[in-house]
């Protein structure tokens, strides 16, 4: 919790800094796009280590040990019994893992950026609301992931509503730096 407070408190002073030294109104346009730039590479970067420890079995998911068959249902808290089954199901990792590297992919790009940051929403939500049901502890992450990602789809979110709820075709628009 002191990184959650310390975090604003430093980015509000580099604010501060950025603002004091910059004159030219053409600056904060790019020092936005560089930022929305940091983001994606920041959480493809994430999702991609994530994915590949999931493809490569580095998170050990396959721990159903004897000790784990012995333990009684009532004794497993809500985390340590989403991992067990998550692991009992080698294809829902393999498919979780191949997502998180395609979605990956996605973001690192600037053209497939809005297609990457709505396939990362729709994940990260589902991730969201696994840790809310079962009682992890990764609340906080995904919660600053999605705002992230809102922000990198802030100006597409117009054209995907009218592409998805109305049928419309439109054009997306690409970060040109």
């Amino acid at each position: 919790y002191v990184k959650l407070v310390s975090l604003p408190v430093l980015s509000l002073a580099l604010s501060c800094v950025v603002f004091a030294f910059s004159f030219r109104k053409n600056d904060y346009k790019k020092i936005y796009k560089w930022s929305i730039v940091y983001v994606r590479y920041n959480i493809g970067a994430n999702l991609f280590v994530m994915g590949s420890a999931m493809l490569l079995n580095l998170n050990n998911y396959d721990s159903l040990d004897l000790h784990a068959l012995e333990k009684p249902l009532g004794d497993y808290y809500g985390a340590e019994l989403f991992w067990t089954t998550i692991g009992y199901s080698k294809g829902y990792v393999v498919f979780c893992g191949i997502s998180q590297v395609i979605i990956a992919m996605l973001l690192f790009f600037r053209k497939t950026t809005a297609l990457g940051g709505f396939l990362a929403i729709v994940f990260y939500t589902n991730i969201l609301a696994y840790n809310f049901s079962y009682g992890m502890s990764a609340k906080l992450y995904v919660m600053n992931t999605l705002l992230f990602l809102f922000i990198i789809l802030g100006p597409n979110i117009k054209t995907l509503f009218r592409f998805f709820l109305r049928g419309k075709a439109t054009t997306l628009i690409s970060y040109e730096i």
